[in-house]
Order: structure tokens, then C-alpha cells, then sequence
């Protein structure tokens, strides 16, 4: 929320986004390593388009209220929305264009043709429709009432996601609600769901379960443990 604007607000978009995720990967060491990636609305399209950059970058997708999908109804918000950013940010140019100063003079007219920018395509920021090329563990929530990204469960379990094995339609939540307070849909109980659904899965032909390494805990950490442990690796690194 501190960090810089570009110096010009037709640079703020998802694609910088990505960028400055790629950066910051690479400052703790992660780059080549697999990721979950936990993203809420907008981020869910810069998860995607990151891993559209980067394949194979991901272990797992856990998608609330995700951007991405287009929307069928043309009043819906995102579309208005999108209406609205791109007549702003065209105004924004023309202008720049002209010689007046005040789309860089002025913070408050920068910072708002920034944002227009960067919404100007939503819902779909250019993702793909179809994932089929994602080949790890997929979970969506969505909410039954959101009037911004509708909760399109159907589109989702079209989008042909070889892996995609959760989507949950969270009754009488709004796109507000939604993003608010993430941490009360209990992320740690599905991670720690799908942990043992993994391993699980891991048996030989024979219906044996494989030795696990001895440094595999036995049991998934809980989420603050999570938290605690990365956040040490990644002050140890910096």
C-alpha cells in the first residue's frame, strides 16, 4: 500500500503486478520454487498470468472471489466498470497529449487515472478462459451474491482445469464480504484437506502407503506456524 505509483498511471496494471512479484521472488531466493498461490479478486489474474509466464511455478491455486471470468450481463459492475476506466483513462491521455500537466501535477488526478488503468479490463485482465494447461490442485470459492464477479461455477468447471477439484459457493456472501476477512473461511482446514488428500494418494500398486522422508512432518502445520516459519526464512535471506 506504500509502494511508489509508476511515473506514469498508464503503467499501473497487472502486468506490473507480476513483474514486481517476479522481483520479489527472486529477492528471497523463491523463483524456482513451487508456490501456493492464495489469491483474492484481482489477484487471482495476476496468479494466472503469472503462471501463464512462468509454468510449472505453481503447487496449488486457492481462488477467492477471482477476477478472470467474463461477465454475460453487460449492466454487471465489472463490465460498468470497465466502461467507465476506459473513457477515464482515454480522457487521461488525450490529456498528456495535449500539453496540460495536471494527469501528473495533480497526485489525487494521477492516482485516480492510475487505478482507472489499472481496472480498465476487468473482469477478464486478458487471462485466459481456458486453463488446461494447469495441472495442479485448483480450489474457488465464490459468492452467491457478489454482483462484481459473479459466483460462475459452472464457467469454472468448464474452463477445462484438468485439477480442478473444489468449487464452493459460499451462501449469502458479497464481493465486500468476501475479500474483508478471508482468514474466517479457514484457509489452513482446506490446505490441511488437501494435504492428506496428497498423501493419500500417494500408494504403491499394492495399496501401501510409501515411506515418507523423515523430514516430512507427520502432520500439516497450522497456519501460524505457516506464517512464523516463512516469515523467518524470508528475514533470513534479505
Amino acid at each position: 500500500g506504500n509502494s511508489p505509483y509508476p511515473s506514469s498511471f498508464d503503467q499501473l496494471s497487472v502486468g506490473l503486478f507480476v513483474q514486481q512479484l517476479r522481483r520479489t521472488l527472486e529477492r528471497v531466493g523463491w523463483q524456482d520454487e513451487k508456490l501456493v498461490f492464495a489469491a483474492i479478486s484481482l489477484g487471482a489474474a495476476v496468479a494466472l498470468r503469472y503462471n501463464e509466464l512462468y509454468p510449472n511455478s505453481a503447487e496449488r491455486f486457492l481462488l477467492f472471489a477471482p477476477s478472470t471470468k467474463a461477465e454475460p450481463f453487460p449492466l454487471n459492475l465489472a463490465n460498468v466498470a470497465s466502461v467507465v476506466a476506459k473513457a477515464g483513462v482515454g480522457l487521461g491521455k488525450t490529456m498528456r497529449h495535449l500539453g496540460l500537466g495536471i494527469t501528473t501535477k495533480l497526485p489525487p488526478i494521477f492516482k485516480s487515472l492510475a487505478y482507472l488503468n489499472l481496472i480498465k479490463n476487468t473482469p477478464t485482465y486478458d487471462t485466459p478462459q481456458e486453463l488446461k494447461h494447469v495441472h495442479v490442485p485448483f480450489t474457488v470459492l465464490l459468492g452467491q451474491l457478489d454482483c462484481i464477479h459473479t459466483a460462475q461455477a459452472e464457467k469454472w468447471r468448464k474452463a477445462g482445469i484438468p485439477s480442478l477439484n473444489q468449487t464452493i459457493v459460499m451462501p449469502y456472501e458479497f464481493h465486500v464480504t468476501m475479500c474483508h476477512n478471508p482468514a474466517r473461511f479457514k484457509l489452513e482446514d482446506i490446505v490441511n484437506a488437501w494435504h492428506c488428500r496428497h498423501l493419500e494418494r500417494r500408494r504403491d500398486n499394492n495399496g501401501r502407503k510409501n515411506l515418507r522422508p523423515s523430514n516430512v512432518p507427520t502432520s500439516p502445520p497450522t497456519l501460524d506456524q505457516y506464517k512464523t516459519k516463512n516469515v523467518s526464512s524470508i528475514r533470513s535471506r534479505l
